[in-house]
């Protein structure tokens, strides 16, 4: 989701009220690390419904649960929040979007089935092409790394990432 965060926060730095006492700000760039288009999600693997209401739980029930399980509701309930969330509209100023590299993670999680991140692990722009023009222009390069989405920054792979020069 921090792709989605960083558009929205771009978005709201650049689009500031006129009369807000805070200056505008824009953003010079951006990294997206393994950051997927959440909702080109909905065309590839079941997500949750636009009108799924949100699942509660009582403190009892909460303390019973796993804490895999309070991770997946956490997840559950975000999704919902993304499927409802309209995404900044940069239509007609697509020059202004942030320029963006896009680290993309090489291999799978390899969890119990495939984990949410990798059902568009083969979309070489991990589905951002459907967010503003096909191209997504305002992605400049796409840099394969070492691991997997949830292992990226352990020992091993982090000194793979340092001498590359983003911007």
């Amino acid at each position: 989701m921090g792709g989605l965060l960083s558009l929205e926060i771009a978005w709201q730095l650049a689009n500031r009220p006129a009369d807000s006492p805070l200056p505008k700000y824009k953003v010079l760039g951006m990294i997206f690390i393994d950051s997927v288009y959440t909702k080109r999600l909905y065309d590839i693997r079941d997500m949750p419904d636009f009108s799924a209401e949100p699942v509660t739980k009582t403190p009892e029930e909460l303390k019973s649960m796993t804490l895999r399980e309070k991770v997946d509701l956490n997840m559950f309930h975000a999704r919902m929040m993304i499927g409802r969330w309209e995404m900044p509209d940069w239509k007609g100023r697509e020059n202004e979007v942030p320029p963006t590299i896009l680290l993309r993670a090489k291999e799978l999680v390899q969890s119990q089935g495939k984990s949410f991140v990798d059902y568009a692990r083969d979309l070489r722009l991990l589905g951002w092409d459907l967010y503003l023009d096909k191209d997504a222009k305002w992605i400049k390069e796409v840099v394969d790394i070492e691991g997997h989405h949830f292992n990226i920054f352990d020992d091993q792979y982090v000194s793979h990432m340092l001498p590359y020069p983003f911007f």
